[in-house]
């Protein structure tokens, strides 16, 4: 009896949201969510971390955010509130159905017979550094270390340009992103990062 109860309650929620889109004009935000909440429907968690494309997807000249090496389409940046895609980002994606993973490069996200309920995300570290003669990276607050491994290029503006870290200009300040739950301390008190992603503007 109760469940038919909550299927009568959500029933009218989602016709009243449905005749709002189609007197007014309003949008779809946020019924997908309410979908995800039927009875019945289980609930699934999954984490998704961003890594950077450097020309295999939109081209040779341009670096794209993926999530863990999939298309990002399928989490509606105005639904969920959500900014730049940036490597050390953690995403938590909460769902209802099956999600799917199509074979390809880059792979596209597919929820069947489901929707997107919550998007958590966990911000990558954005710390300043520099380069010096010998085109080692050097983090320009004392209380950090970088891994000796760096990435192989330089994100320079938001549409996604990008140059060899080895041709980057010296004496600028530039930015790098790591995933915080994964920097370690060192023995002097420092932390040690695994330098994700370079930037020539704060990503975020």
């Amino acid at each position: 009896m109760k469940k038919n109860r909550w299927i009568k309650v959500l029933s009218l929620a989602l016709a009243a949201v449905l005749s709002c889109a189609f007197f007014t004009g309003c949008d779809f935000v946020g019924i997908e969510p309410l979908l995800g909440l039927l009875p019945g429907m289980d609930r699934h968690q999954t984490s998704m971390r961003v890594t950077m494309d450097y020309g295999n997807y939109r081209g040779s000249r341009y670096a794209t955010p993926l999530l863990e090496s999939c298309e990002t389409d399928f989490l509606n940046k105005q639904q969920w509130g959500l900014d730049e895609f940036v490597p050390g980002d953690v995403y938590y994606v909460t769902y209802t159905g099956e999600m799917m993973f199509l074979e390809s490069y880059p792979g596209r996200v597919v929820l069947k017979d489901g929707a997107v309920v919550s998007v958590e995300r966990e911000d990558a570290g954005i710390l300043a550094v520099s380069f010096d003669g010998q085109q080692v990276l050097q983090s320009l607050e004392d209380d950090f270390v970088l891994d000796a491994q760096l990435p192989e290029y330089v994100i320079l503006n938001r549409d996604g340009d990008f140059c060899k870290t080895e041709h980057c200009f010296y004496g600028g300040t530039l930015y790098a992103t790591y995933e915080k739950a994964k920097a370690e301390q060192t023995e002097d008190g420092k932390t040690c990062i695994e330098v994700l992603a370079i930037y020539a503007y704060m990503p975020r």
